[in-house]
């Protein structure tokens, strides 16, 4: 079959489209199994195993409808070098940790004065953390 030609700017809206529902049920997938707990996070409301089972098989049908897409479509792989990933990803966090410095955190509401060089000495270490990923 051959692909079905699309122009150039709706083929990359539909790739970027396609990209991040594949990224977000990869995402859904890994919830499924990851542990009910994290640091930040505690899971409630965790369905049973059929449940659990029912999600999974649609997940499968979501990513096949993905492969489906991409040779209807004529839809790329994308390739990227992972380092360019991870230094994308240590920007916004980087950029999201700058933001929550104490003075930037005055714009919802006076902080704390007594804790202002302990809190920001705590942001920066996490700072200093990312900047090594």
């Amino acid at each position: 079959m051959e692909p079905i030609e699309l122009d150039s700017n709706h083929k990359r809206v539909l790739s970027g489209t396609i990209y991040l529902i594949e990224k977000l049920v990869n995402e859904l997938e890994q919830e499924l199994f990851s542990p009910p707990e994290t640091i930040m996070v505690k899971k409630t409301g965790i369905p049973d195993t059929e449940s659990q089972d029912r999600c999974l098989a649609v997940i499968g049908e979501v990513k096949a409808m993905i492969g489906n897409f991409s040779v209807k479509y004529g839809l790329e792989q994308e390739q990227f070098e992972l380092q360019q990933l991870i230094n994308a990803k240590k920007a916004v966090m980087w950029e999201m940790l700058h933001e929550t410095e104490s003075r930037h955190l005055a714009k919802y509401g006076v902080f704390p004065a007594e804790i202002v060089g302990e809190f920001d000495a705590d942001i920066r270490k996490l700072l200093k953390l990312v900047e090594k990923l």
